[in-house]
């Protein structure tokens, strides 16, 4: 076994969740790795989903979940994802039936098939790309609006009808080249941070207790 002692495991788990970087939780990762070898699938898994609480935190999402057909992200209201951003992001980068904002607050975002195979990287995936459309929102409304004005002048010098010209959507995240494993199942960060929850198909190192909320 990896870490054959309850006290150790004990100690990677403290380790990771009181790491507020990525530093920090690579840190924690690197210094086990090193005394004890290559982790098993299922500390790499609970690496990653630490890391997923991160993103979410520093986006302000109250609640990220993978499902079968969708990620569901919960939105506070506050931080860089207004609602006028995700709508957007949305309609422009996750085209196709089901994409929507729900009154709640809820952003859906259907995915392929066999995504959730590929479970944490494909969330950090998606909650990267949103990132960055955030905070070039400002520039990408400024060239669309660009381009349709410019395509409402050559149609008038043509004579012909007004277009109006949407941007080439930006190209959803795929997941990863390969699957990095199973996901693990729902846990609550403490001190009211984003809950996570990802298709329940892999397991946390044995003897790892659940979290408790302070």
């Amino acid at each position: 076994e990896w870490l054959p002692e309850t006290a150790l495991r004990l100690r990677l788990y403290r380790g990771f969740a009181g790491a507020k970087t990525h530093e920090e939780l690579a840190a924690v990762l690197g210094g086990a790795v090193d005394r004890y070898g290559p982790p098993p699938l299922s500390v790499r898994n609970l690496a990653g989903l630490m890391a997923v609480k991160l993103e979410a935190r520093a986006l302000r999402l109250t609640s990220v979940a993978l499902g079968k057909d969708r990620l569901v992200l919960g939105l506070s209201g506050e931080g860089p994802l207004q609602p006028i951003i995700v709508a957007q992001y949305a309609a422009r980068v996750h085209r196709g039936p089901g994409g929507r904002l729900t009154p709640e607050g809820k952003l859906h975002l259907p995915h392929p098939p066999g995504t959730s195979g590929h479970g944490v990287e494909y969330v950090r995936e998606v909650l990267r790309a949103i990132a960055d459309y955030a905070a070039n929102f400002g520039s990408i409304e400024a060239a669309a609006l660009d381009a349709a004005r410019q395509a409402e002048a050559r149609a008038a010098q043509g004579g012909g009808p007004t277009r109006k010209v949407e941007p080439a959507p930006a190209r959803p995240p795929q997941g990863p080249a390969r699957p990095v494993g199973p996901a693990l199942g729902a846990m609550t960060p403490r001190r009211g941070g984003p809950t996570v929850e990802v298709a329940r198909r892999g397991l946390p190192p044995r003897g790892l207790p659940p979290r408790r909320g302070r």
